[in-house]
C-alpha cells in the first residue's frame, strides 16, 4: 500500500522517461526574459550600426526609461544564458529538441547584438 522511498526518489531516467534538453526553470527563465530582452537587443543593434550611434542609445534611455532599464536587466541575463544553455545541452545530448536549439541561438544572437561596440 505504502510506496518504498527508492521508488519515489527514483530519476526521469531510471524510471525510462525520457529528460527533455534544457531543465523547466531555464525554459521559464527564457520565457520572461526574452520579450524584453530580444527587442531591446535589436534596438541597441540597430541604433549602434544605424546613423545616431551613441545618441539613440541616450534618446531611449530619456523618452522610453522603463523599456530601457528592464531591457538593460534582461538583456544582461539574456548575455548569460546561453551558457546555461549550452552546459545543459551537452549533458543531455540526446534529448535536445529543436525548440532548445533556435532558443540557445536566439540569445547568442542577442549576446552578440549587445557586444557589438558602438
Amino acid at each position: 500500500m505504502a510506496r518504498s522511498h527508492a521508488s519515489s526518489t527514483m530519476t526521469a531516467s531510471s524510471r525510462g522517461e525520457a529528460e527533455d534538453g534544457l531543465p523547466k526553470w531555464l525554459k521559464m527563465a527564457w520565457y520572461f526574459l526574452s520579450p524584453i530582452g530580444l527587442p531591446f537587443a535589436l534596438l541597441i543593434a540597430y541604433e549602434k550600426i544605424g546613423l545616431r550611434g551613441a545618441q539613440g542609445l541616450f534618446s531611449l534611455g530619456y523618452l522610453h526609461p522603463d523599456f530601457f532599464i528592464f531591457g538593460s536587466v534582461c538583456g544582461i541575463a539574456l548575455i548569460d544564458w546561453p551558457v546555461m544553455g549550452v552546459v545543459y545541452m551537452v549533458q543531455r545530448c540526446d534529448s535536445v529538441t529543436p525548440v532548445d536549439k533556435l532558443m540557445i541561438a536566439m540569445a547568442a544572437l542577442a549576446s552578440v547584438a549587445l557586444a557589438i561596440p558602438g
